[in-house]
């Protein structure tokens, strides 16, 4: 993968970005079994299913490559989070405008969130939607021209547990407190990292 870096590693977890406009040639759909293949195909919008696809490709090998994993099918949680079948090896992906996130981990559960940041969007409304009221009176207290970071910070903190616990959306987020989350700044984007 061209742009490919290694942006997180401990003694068991790895966080892997990419630009996916930069990589498309290196599509590898034979790698991917095809009842994945098949739902990736139904995303309408090329730029969709192109990024799950160099997603895909780039766990798959890499795995293959590192722990001489050769079955990829995936089996799901009760709230359809997807895990290998025959493996241990736990991973999370996530998207941003043109970066992929890429999560590994051979001890724990992992999630990883990543969100290109962008002050616009950033508002009391929004921060009201997903934020308790702890957090809410933290974000009010800070200067108007900084909000944004926290703001991410709380955004992808949340979105990373959530991953990790494999809980999807079935949550209230004002409910969701991540104390275990790794921020890593990358260029104009945040990325949270959470192991379990």
């Amino acid at each position: 993968m061209k742009t490919l870096q290694r942006i997180y590693s401990d003694t068991h977890s790895e966080v892997y970005i990419f630009n996916s406009n930069e990589n498309r040639a290196n599509i590898n759909t034979t790698i991917i079994p095809d009842e994945q293949l098949n739902k990736i195909l139904k995303y309408r919008k090329d730029e969709d299913q192109a990024k799950r696809l160099l997603a895909r490709t780039f766990l798959f090998e890499y795995c293959q490559k590192r722990y001489s994993l050769n079955d990829f099918s995936f089996e799901y949680t009760k709230n359809q989070r997807p895990k290998f079948r025959y493996s241990d090896i736990d991973f999370s992906i996530s998207y941003s405008q043109n970066i992929i996130a890429i999560a590994l981990s051979t001890k724990c559960k992992i999630g990883v969130d990543i969100e290109f940041i962008n002050p616009s969007i950033v508002t009391k409304k929004i921060a009201f939607e997903f934020m308790n009221k702890k957090e809410l009176t933290t974000f009010l207290k800070i200067n108007k021209n900084d909000r944004y970071k926290y703001f991410y910070e709380v955004w992808t903190a949340k979105e990373s547990l959530l991953k990790a616990r494999g809980n999807g959306l079935t949550l209230n987020p004002k409910d969701i407190v991540n104390n275990f989350g790794k921020l890593i700044y990358f260029e104009k984007y945040i990325i949270n990292l959470t192991t379990l």
